[in-house]
């Protein structure tokens, strides 16, 4: 209900191609706001209870490699691709489709970043932002038929 009446408010005060990349901007620094308040700084731990990390065992390394392979350019490929159907498809006009398409870039890498790196498993992710980079750049492509 809030998020309809700021759109309202936005689209009201500065026409809908302009109201409506304010509002996602307003809306992306509210969150980052947000987050900010709620920052904590954890105690730290006494030097007895820290865990004396050893040499890195092969297997770690090539899955880190892994990890940021699928979490750096096939997230980025992901953001892109539904980007660029948003920016193709979306019943807006061409300048809000655009602006629009161009802001969520950003987060939607960093949303397909943080699966990636949350995730136990890694094919679920890399699968998940194949899928939706193959969708995404294939609705850009079609014809507007």
């Amino acid at each position: 209900m809030l998020a309809m009446a700021s759109a309202a408010c936005w689209i009201a005060a500065a026409g809908a191609e302009i109201g409506i990349p304010l509002l996602l901007e307003t809306w992306a620094l509210a969150g980052f706001a947000f987050i900010l308040t709620r920052l904590e700084r954890r105690p730290d731990r006494a030097a007895r209870d820290r865990v004396q990390a050893g040499p890195v065992a092969r297997g770690k390394v090539s899955h880190g490699i892994a990890r940021v392979a699928i979490a750096g350019p096939l997230g980025f490929a992901a953001a892109i691709g539904i980007a660029a159907a948003i920016a193709t498809r979306a019943p807006l006009a061409e300048q809000t489709r655009l602006i629009g398409a161009g802001l969520l870039v950003p987060s939607l890498w960093a949303v397909f970043v943080g699966w990636t790196l949350m995730a136990r498993r890694l094919p679920m992710p890399a699968a998940g932002m194949a899928v939706l980079a193959g969708t995404g750049f294939g609705l850009a492509l079609l014809g507007q038929g």
